[in-house]
């Protein structure tokens, strides 16, 4: 009994290590090791763990996605508003332009008044002016002029004065030249041509010219 049951002592050490030998042997394989943990992964706490993980993980993805959109859209956005107000900047300068430059035109069309009625101004006092110098021509001629003489014709030609007329003799037209000759309006009063008009030289036309010495006419 004795023998049997060392015997059977000794095969239950041998079973013992022969177990413990495949278990090792079991665990040095990747397989094996593999599986168990692909086994201890599937308990009730590893999966809440892996869903809290991936729940996580989406809610970071989502976080991630949100603010790229919005780091996106804010420049976007500000580049709108940016534009807006240049945009609005654009019509009010437009505006104020075409106000300025509508005054601009009207100070234009003022100042295009004020020069025409400067010129017509200017004309007007020539025009006076012209007026009175001749009155005081008409007054010196009128008080130069004989009885005995009746004048045709006073014309300008460029600053020459020419006066045409008729007399009764020679002597009364060298009168009229004599008296003629002290208005301040002229200046050498010549007789360019004087003849007879009637067989008996009891009438004579004469021409005479001077020099305007007043302003242009």
């Amino acid at each position: 009994m004795l023998v049997t049951f060392r015997g059977t002592a000794t095969n239950a050490t041998a079973v013992t290590r022969s177990a413990s030998t495949v278990c090792f042997s079991m665990w040095s394989c990747p397989t094996f090791r593999g599986l168990l943990m692909l086994l201890v992964n599937f308990l009730p706490w590893r999966a809440q763990r892996q869903k809290k993980a991936i729940r996580r993980f989406v809610v970071m993805v989502f976080c991630y996605v949100v603010a790229t959109l919005l780091c996106l859209i804010a420049p976007y956005f500000a580049a709108m508003s940016h534009q807006q107000m240049l945009s609005k900047r654009l019509v009010d300068m437009t505006a104020s332009n075409t106000i300025k430059l509508n005054e601009i035109k009207h100070i234009k069309d003022i100042q295009q008044t004020v020069s025409t009625l400067t010129q017509l101004q200017n004309q007007t006092q020539k025009i006076r002016q012209q007026s009175l110098l001749l009155q005081t021509l008409f007054t010196d001629i009128e008080s130069a002029l004989p009885n005995s003489i009746w004048l045709k014709k006073i014309a300008f030609q460029e600053k020459k004065l020419v006066i045409e007329g008729l007399g009764n003799g020679y002597l009364s037209a060298m009168e009229f030249q004599q008296k003629l000759g002290r208005s301040s309006l002229m200046a050498g009063l010549q007789l360019g041509k004087m003849m007879a008009v009637d067989d008996e030289f009891s009438v004579f036309s004469f021409i005479f010219t001077a020099n305007w010495t007043g302003a242009a006419l």
